[in-house]
């Protein structure tokens, strides 16, 4: 026998603080083979962390499967769960956890593989972990090294404990197990020669048997000494069974502590394993076929050499290749296989029937000068199907294999042996005390029997201790008797649980299998979508090469329009030199005739004018009245064109608009615009609307939300104002140029109910003296105004800049003298608005005149988007759509409409983005390069890449320009 060449156990502490009555702090303890760090980690109650979103309940998290946690609450936290198999443990790693609790299962001799850290409680511990959730804000738990406490034996035996096959892995034999209690086995533990030796009452420890009764072999103590050949399992070995354990490279390395791979995670078999016992699992209904790779290292005689003798029922065949190893130094590795082949299984046991075969007997020989050495392995090759040990190598006859000595007469097939029955009729088992004796009469006759006696005589130091244990076990085991009686029950209960967890499993695979159906849709969606998409690029590139043959057949058709257009001008070339002299001729009569025509008019015109100055100068009455009446005509005109200019004067100065203003919602004279006025309240009487198209009431006005809302609380206000013929409010409109602060105002006014008038500071200055006058007849126009007049002064600090600067004009300071004193008290016919870039030049009296103050800022992202849409509406979509006058389309022809293909709202949303810094002027002026742009192209159609191509180089243009006026600055 061979074990690991580590193992290594640590002992986990989850520590969970629970508060009682007496604020006393309980803790949970596992043992665990992962190596955690010692941080706290969130605690969840599995039934709180429920995938609502996936149609899962409280109760299907509780059980803690996969798709019944809600992820983002399980990860990075310990998890507890009340389903405590091992498939739970790796579905909350999978899910992103880091640790489990869960309660003990109603069965205690049950062992389970748990490759995450996982800790087993009972229920009143559970009970109290889950008042501590439920009681804590933030319940948390941690990881942590704890120091192995002794306790009392257990009273029973763990099935990791038990003869027969591994139930983790079933590839895996176990050697015999000696004596209850754990790890007891008689190939390991150095009391095992002495417990077999005991009578055990099989009324007593009846339990103790099973179908899975049989193991890997007993020791043979001689043997034992020098054993000849040993299975030397590395650590890879191991590693490697890991793996096909289902462990992962990261839970691999926190056991093997290196930087192990574990090349692949599906389950595996375990066959090769270098372990010294054969085990095959065969599945009910199949036939036995299996084969096995060992490696034994020679630590027997230098020069020796080793032959297989086989002993199987005869329904099984079995082969060793090589049949014979031969070894010419101490500690050389050979390798040899093991085929097994046989029947199907019929057999109804609890699980597949295990045959188990293990080199039990093999005979060594080793020259070495004139002697040689013969070293004994124990027992036959034996694939019985029994639950029973196999028998003593020398009860069973050494031959050879067929296929390892061909010269040897075949012998019949061996017959299975029934001479040695398992108990007799009284029920007890005389085999252990059998094999005790002939181990003693063995022990005697080997040359190495001192060291085995001194061994058994180290041993006995040990049974002394080993009869105290068994004197407490021995109360135990009367608690047992009674926990027996509760078996049935147990088992029943074990079976409702299991059936419990069999229908909470099916209910899991089938929302698996439909979540699984919906992965399935998904994919041939996608693949639908990547054929169309195939099917869309293949389409493109069949339209671009048509678009390309189309391109060359034109170009073709262009250059025979050329070569034909040249070919004609030279025959038109030649033709007009060859009629050049007839057309001179021509040209030179038909100039001469119109010269001889236009001199006879001019003498019989002057022959006319002189004949008449002739008979006025001659009679003196007809001079005389001539030059009166030319004068009085001269005297006539002059008066009547003065006189009209007076009249006209008095008449603008009274009733028409001063001309300081560019802009005015009246006419320049009190009956014009009357009919515009008229329809457009009209207008919006029958389309109320119509002025709010973009949903801000303002209407091409795209604002901030809080500015918008400020100015329509103003129009509401102001307008409210003139109905209760309070005083109005003055403004100020500040900010960069081209934010909309005209166009606010003009709107302003309208939602007001008022009249606008707007000029700028810019015209002031030139009038010199008179810019006292005008603005004098501006104010008292506007008075005029019955409902009410907003004046809209843009460019203010033009010339209301502060009046102590040295380059101010003598008449600009009393021009803005003359509106402080037109502007000193609050008026009621007329709300002053001022507009400026820069409102820390205006005049300290000026803001002082001011009541509301008004900040435009560059558009955000948000409102670009909206003045895209806007001037994408006004410039492009409604572009050639207006009507225009039937002459205009007679001569000019219909304008061309322009088509939009693609421009989605995402492309202008990443315009708006790529616009950072325009004003809403510049926006317009971009879309309206846009429309350029697409009347530039051939086909008149915007698309994607033209808007992107136009908007990138404005975006260009304007950083340019940025630069430009901060190096002015600087």
């Amino acid at each position: 026998m061979t074990k690991p060449e580590s193992l290594l156990l640590f002992l986990l502490l989850f520590s969970i603080p629970v508060m009682h009555a007496l604020s006393s702090e309980k803790k949970a303890n596992a043992i665990n083979t992962y190596n955690a760090n010692t941080k706290w980690h969130p605690l969840v109650w599995g039934g709180d962390a429920a995938n609502f979103s996936a149609g899962y309940t409280p109760e299907d998290s509780s059980l803690c499967n996969f798709q019944a946690l809600d992820l983002n609450k399980v990860k990075g936290s310990i998890v507890v769960c009340e389903d405590s198999s091992s498939s739970t443990s790796s579905l909350v790693q999978k899910a992103g956890g880091v640790g489990i609790i869960s309660p003990n299962l109603p069965y205690v001799n049950f062992a389970m593989s748990y490759p995450f850290p996982t800790a087993r409680i009972n229920d009143e511990d559970f009970s109290r972990v889950l008042e501590y959730i439920k009681s804590s804000v933030n319940p948390k738990a941690s990881i942590m090294f704890s120091e192995t406490i002794e306790d009392i034996q257990a009273p029973y035996i763990a099935s990791f404990s038990s003869r027969g096959p591994n139930l983790i892995s079933p590839d895996i034999l176990k050697p015999d197990l000696s004596a209850p209690g754990l790890s007891i086995l008689a190939a390991w533990s150095p009391v095992a020669p002495h417990i077999q030796t005991f009578p055990m009452d099989p009324q007593k420890h009846k339990y103790y048997e099973n179908e899975f009764a049989y193991g890997s072999g007993h020791l043979n103590p001689v043997s034992a000494v020098d054993p000849g050949l040993v299975f030397n399992a590395s650590s890879a070995d191991y590693i490697d069974f890991l793996c096909k354990q289902g462990y992962e490279t990261t839970t691999l390395r926190q056991i093997a502590n290196d930087n192990s791979v574990c090349k692949s995670s599906k389950p595996g078999r375990a066959w090769d394993l270098n372990y010294p016992s054969f085990s095959l699992a065969i599945e009910e209904g199949h036939k036995i076929k299996g084969k096995f790779i060992r490696t034994v290292t020679n630590v027997g005689p230098a020069k020796s050499t080793y032959k297989a003798i086989i002993d199987v029922p005869h329904f099984l065949k079995v082969r060793v290749k090589p049949p014979t190893l031969a070894f010419s130094v101490v500690g050389e590795q050979k390798s040899f296989t093991v085929e097994v082949t046989g029947p199907k299984i019929s057999q109804n046991t609890t699980m597949a029937k295990t045959y188990t075969a293990g080199f039990v007997s093999a005979i060594a020989t080793a020259t070495a000068l004139s002697h040689s050495n013969t070293a004994y392995a124990d027992g036959p090759f034996n694939f019985s199907s029994s639950s029973s040990s196999s028998s003593s190598s020398s009860n069973v006859p050494e031959h050879s294999s067929p296929s390892s000595d061909p010269d040897s007469t075949p012998a019949p097939p061996p017959k299975v042996s029934n001479n040695h029955p398992r108990t007799t009729s009284a029920g007890f088992d005389p085999e252990a005390l059998e094999r005790g004796v002939k181990a003693l009469k063995e022990i005697s006759n080997s040359p190495h029997g001192k060291k085995v006696f001194d061994i058994i005589k180290k041993q006995e130091e040990t049974k002394t201790t080993e009869l105290a244990a068994k004197e407490r076990q021995r109360i135990i085991y009367d608690e047992q008797k009674k926990l027996a009686q509760h078996q049935a029950q147990t088992k029943s209960q074990m079976a409702k649980y299991e059936d419990e967890l069999a229908r909470k499993r099916m209910q899991a695979e089938n929302e698996y299998h439909r979540s699984r159906n919906q992965e399935l849709v998904k994919l041939q969606e996608e693949s639908s979508i990547r054929q169309e998409q195939a099917r869309r690029a293949t389409e493109e590139q069949i339209q671009a090469q048509r678009r390309q043959t189309e391109r060359e057949k034109a170009e073709i058709e262009r250059e025979t329009i050329r070569v034909r257009a040249m070919a004609e001008a030279e025959g038109r070339a030649h033709e007009a030199k060859l009629s050049e002299e007839v057309n001179r001729r021509m040209l030179v009569d038909r100039a001469n005739a119109e010269r001889e025509k236009w001199i006879s008019a001019i003498n019989t015109t002057f022959d006319h004018i002189g004949g008449g100055l002739k008979a006025i100068l001659t009679d003196q009455n007809k001079l005389v009245v001539a030059v009166g009446g030319v004068t009085a005509l001269a005297a006539g005109v002059y008066t009547t064109r003065e006189g009209a200019r007076v009249i006209w004067g008095y008449v603008d100065r009274i009733l028409g608009q001063p001309s300081l203003i560019r802009e005015s919602s009246r006419g320049k004279y009190p009956w014009s615009g009357m009919f515009s006025r008229t329809m457009s309240s009209l207008s919006q009487r029958t389309n109320p609307g119509s002025a709010s198209k973009n949903g801000n009431g303002f209407g091409d006005v795209i604002l901030h939300p809080s500015l918008n809302k400020r100015i329509e609380q103003l129009a509401s206000a102001t307008a409210n104002t003139k109905a209760h013929q309070a005083p109005f409010r003055n403004m100020l409109f500040y900010g960069p140029p081209g934010t909309g602060k005209t166009m606010a105002a003009r709107e302003l006014a309208r939602k007001s109910g008022l009249d606008y008038a707007l000029m700028t500071g810019g015209d002031v200055a030139p009038l010199g003296s008179q810019a006292v006058t005008k603005i004098h007849q501006l104010f008292d126009w506007s008075k005029k105004s019955k409902r009410g007049l907003l004046l809209f002064i843009d460019e203010a600090d033009a010339f209301l800049c502060e009046r102590n600067k040295t380059y101010m004009s003598e008449a600009q300071r009393s021009a803005l003298n003359a509106l402080l004193f037109r502007t000193g008290d609050q008026s009621k016919d007329i709300v002053l608005a001022l507009a400026t870039n820069r409102p820390g030049d205006l005049d300290s009296a000026v803001a002082d005149r001011i009541d509301e103050v008004l900040e435009f800022p560059l558009p955000g992202e948000e409102e670009r988007f909206k003045l895209l849409k806007l001037y994408l509406d006004k410039y492009i979509a409604q572009a050639g759509s207006r009507k225009s006058g039937f002459f205009q389309e007679l001569f000019k022809g219909k304008p061309q409409q322009i088509e939009i293909h693609g421009l989605t709202d995402e492309i202008i949303k990443e315009a708006a983005a790529k616009t950072d810094g325009f004003s809403g002027r510049e926006i317009a002026k971009l879309m309206a390069s846009v429309q350029a742009a697409v009347y530039g192209s051939e086909n008149c159609v915007l698309d994607p890449s033209l808007f992107r191509e136009v908007v990138d180089y404005k975006v260009a243009e304007h950083q340019q320009r940025r630069k430009l006026a901060g190096s002015d600055k600087a």
